[in-house]
């Protein structure tokens, strides 16, 4: 609790649920999209607001970076790459050189895959700002 740097949600309300486990002043990437629970669509809860799911991340001072993952991905090709999109921003946020992730892309996704993953992944570094260097 209170320890992670870095929070990658998929989802708005999964970012909620977990925002404790984020230190002060980390980051939060959440997919800026919204899967209703059963407990909402059965009428026995309710879905928070964009609002207060700001000021749970504002409370422990965090950099929220909303990420348009489905779209992203559609644009790229298929939404089933929102993940790629998310993990694309989250490495602009990471000590790890840009090829290293293309390698890893490479050796992960199927060769018919893999420029469109690609186009994903930079969809989603592209909207990152790089984490601050920690060199002074």
């Amino acid at each position: 609790m209170g320890e992670a740097d870095i929070l990658l949600a998929f989802e708005k309300l999964e970012a909620l649920r977990f925002v404790e486990f984020l230190r002060r002043g980390g980051t939060a990437v959440v997919n800026d999209t919204v899967i209703v629970p059963i407990t909402v669509s059965a009428g026995s809860a309710i879905y928070p607001q964009d609002d207060s799911i700001d000021a749970a991340f504002a409370a422990v001072d965090a950099r929220v970076v909303k990420v348009p993952g489905e779209r992203l991905a559609e644009e790229a090709g298929t939404v089933k790459a929102a993940n790629v999109v998310l993990l694309g921003a989250v490495s602009r946020l990471l000590p790890l050189p840009e090829d290293v992730w293309w390698k890893c892309l490479s050796q992960r996704v199927p060769k018919k895959f893999l420029e469109l993953n690609h186009t994903a992944f930079a969809s989603g570094r592209a909207l990152v700002e790089p984490a601050p260097s920690d060199k002074a």
